[in-house]
């Protein structure tokens, strides 16, 4: 037993010195085996090489150790090395197909946590890719068969592109609202499209902004919606919340009605609804940072008055990008149309008489403005940092 444990003290003190040993060789336009083989002569080591090994180097090395030195002759080739025993080292070509490939590689199994093994391959460089096996039984799972050197470049490449996809949460309201809250908020300054297209629809800057787009605080906006919900001067159409990958597209489709005002073939005046529709697509892009830069645009169906009973449908289509912050509210502008509310109006004070006040009282039809909006937030999702 001692004397395995003492053989065994000597082979790695062996083994030490011989990476600890200086080497100094100088090689002009000499062939590759040739230099090998005059490094093992001057160094009192074994190199093996197989029969792919060749070529021509120049090359001056002074106190290095021998891995090193073995590294820098064998680079230009692409060849690679392995200490078989002490003080005997093999050269040959590191291919999956070679007969070296046994002695030169190493297998280590590799698991994915965010992507399978066909993303990965996709994208590795195809010199790496011959070192890769994977199996569609275990699409998570790799096995890895290369030389040290170039395993652990390969685990190193692998682990940039194993991680958490991002994706972010997108936060819609889109809502309707009077002209009068619209201003209330302080959208007073609008763009109008050219008159004979749609007179009808409205994009909206708001004060001190451009590009449709403004910052606002998000618990302060939302408190106003419902509040002015409750009192019917805003309607909340949709609030959907979207998980997108950064980079790929989410769509959210909303309508309202507006009622349209004509006359009848019989002379009468009579209200049609009228769809006005919304479709909102966002693309969302992930910066290194988490900054998150928002591809919007908004294709809106509005109506235009024609000599027939009924209006004709126009959309136009509204594109803008704009940065924001993870959990940083935006409001977008959306389009203005004009529409008719049921009224009353009544005799003060005889109105509101009980049982007869209805005869002093009248309904009615008013015009009105109303706005759409999309306030939107982003929230981060999944793990990425």
């Amino acid at each position: 037993m001692k004397k395995i444990f003492l053989t065994t003290i000597i082979l790695s003190v062996l083994t030490l010195l011989s990476f600890s040993q200086s080497v100094s060789i100088s090689f002009f336009q000499e062939s590759l085996t040739q230099a090998l083989s005059d490094l093992a002569a001057q160094e009192n080591i074994t190199i093996i090489t197989d029969s792919t090994v060749g070529g021509f180097i120049t090359l001056n090395l002074e106190n290095v150790s021998i891995s090193d030195a073995l590294d820098l002759m064998l680079l230009p080739g692409g060849y690679s090395w392995k200490e078989i025993k002490p003080g005997v080292y093999f050269v040959g070509t590191a291919d999956p197909t070679s007969n070296s490939f046994l002695y030169l590689a190493t297998s280590t199994s590799y698991h994915l946590k965010y992507v399978n093994a066909t993303t990965v391959m996709d994208f590795l460089p195809k010199i790496m890719q011959k070192y890769i096996f994977t199996s569609s039984n275990s699409p998570t799972t790799l096995l890895i068969g290369a030389p040290e050197n170039v395993k652990g470049a390969i685990i190193d490449l692998i682990k940039k592109i194993d991680v958490p996809k991002r994706e972010i949460i997108v936060q819609m309201n889109v809502v309707e609202a009077d002209e009068s809250v619209v201003k209330k908020w302080g959208m007073d300054l609008q763009y109008s499209n050219p008159s004979g297209t749609s007179s009808s629809t409205t994009f909206n800057f708001l004060d001190n902004v451009i590009n449709l787009v403004y910052k606002v605080n998000n618990l302060s906006i939302l408190s106003d919606i419902r509040a002015e919900e409750a009192s019917g001067a805003v309607k909340i159409l949709a609030n959907p919340k979207i998980r997108i990958e950064s980079g790929k597209t989410g769509n959210v489709d909303v309508s309202t009605t507006r009622k349209y005002l004509y006359t009848n073939s019989e002379g009468k005046k009579v209200y049609a609804d009228v769809k006005v529709g919304v479709n909102i697509t966002v693309i969302p892009t992930i910066s290194a940072s988490g900054d998150v830069t928002l591809n919007l645009s908004e294709s809106v169906s509005g109506a235009i008055k024609t000599v027939n009973p009924l209006p004709d449908t126009v959309t136009h289509t509204l594109s803008t990008t704009f940065n924001t912050e993870v959990g940083q509210t935006v409001a977008v502008g959306g389009i203005s149309f004009d529409t008719y509310e049921k009224s009353i109006s009544k005799v003060p004070i005889l109105g509101d008489i009980p049982i007869i006040g209805y005869l002093f009282t009248q309904d009615g039809m008013r015009s009105v403005k109303k706005e759409i909006m999309v306030i939107i937030t982003c929230e981060k999702a999944g793990e990425w940092q």
